[in-house]
């Protein structure tokens, strides 16, 4: 898997808003409730519909990637060796959020994946 590892949540997260830009502090809970879901990551917000998941290992990413991959909601998503950033926005039923995937991806290194119809527009 392509990509930094990144040290913290706080880490990727700043990684992250250097790229596409987010608020100074999350401002909402997270979108998936790690608890429901399943997953051991720490979680912050960037914007109201993109999230950064960190993880302490490439397993439990890779645990989490796979839920991503299985669904049928329209999302974007890039992943690294012990994070992903995904836009949740269309999956919510609202417009993009604004924050391009793509270039995170291409200026912090990962893997840009769209799934199920997923569009910036």
């Amino acid at each position: 898997m392509p990509g930094p590892t990144f040290a913290s949540l706080a880490e990727a997260r700043e990684a992250v808003a250097a790229v596409v830009g987010c608020e100074s502090e999350p401002t909402a809970r997270p979108i998936v409730d790690p608890d429901l879901a399943g997953f051991t990551a720490e979680y912050a917000v960037c914007g109201k519909r993109v999230q950064i998941e960190w993880f302490k290992s490439s397993d439990a990413r890779a645990d989490a990637a796979q839920v991503y991959m299985d669904t049928s909601q329209p999302l974007a998503i890039v992943e690294g060796e012990n994070w992903i950033v995904a836009d949740l926005s269309l999956a919510l039923e609202e417009n993009w959020s604004g924050k391009d995937l793509d270039k995170v991806a291409q200026e912090i290194g990962g893997t840009y994946t769209v799934l199920n119809g997923f569009t910036q527009a």
